[in-house]
Formats: structure tokens, sequence, C-alpha cells
């Protein structure tokens, strides 16, 4: 069974709730399985918020520099690479194109999950 796991970010981010989870898994179904990760995340993420900043969307904190910004209500980003189309060398391109595949994740509203298509 895979297992996964949240640390926190080391502490000089700011204090408004940042995470980081890196993980390499086997699954069998892995769009099926990003997708149950993303929904039950989302079904407890909100719990982590006051009723005020949910009605917002988004959190007003200050920044590393003291500023005062809008923030976005946490999500969680998935990048998915696979040896289907392609063989793949290592952990080390492994953890790249997860990276990769993860930042495009991130640019989506919400939780999300991008899986890697290329075929080179």
């Amino acid at each position: 069974m895979a297992q996964i796991s949240f640390a926190p970010v080391p502490a000089r981010t700011p204090p408004q709730a940042q995470w980081s989870c890196h993980q390499v898994l086997v699954v069998d179904d892995d769009k099926a399985f990003a997708q149950s990760i993303c929904d039950a995340f989302d079904a407890v993420a909100p719990s982590f918020y006051s009723e005020e900043d949910r009605k917002r969307g988004m959190i007003v904190a200050k920044d590393r520099q003291g500023n005062l910004k809008e923030f976005p209500l946490l999500s969680v980003a998935i990048g998915i690479c696979h040896n289907r189309d392609r063989k793949l060398a290592g952990f080390a391109q492994v953890a790249h194109l997860g990276a990769e595949l993860k930042k495009v994740a991130k640019g989506k509203p919400g939780s999300a999950y991008v899986v890697d298509r290329r075929k080179d």
C-alpha cells in the first residue's frame, strides 16, 4: 500500500499553512488515485479556515517582506510521470519530471493533477 506523508515547509515561510509533500508512489490507476487525493484534500481543507476566509476564497496575511497580501486557500498539485510510453532512467529523472508536471498542475485553479503525455 502506498504511504503519503506531509512535512511542513521550513519555518522561514509565511505562517499561512503551507505544506510540501514529495512522494514517489507506484499505483495501478494513477488518474483515479490522484483524483481521490484531490477530492479527499478538498473535503478537509476548508476546515482549516474561518467562515469569512472560506466565503472570500482566500486569506489575507503578511508575506515574507511584511506586506499585506492575498493568498489562495490550500490546494494540492500532483504531477504524474510513468513509464508506459518511454523508459525512465532512474529516480532523478522521475523526480525532475514529477516536479515539472506538479508546476503545471499548480497553475490550474484548485486541486489538480497533470499526467505526462510526452513520448520521447
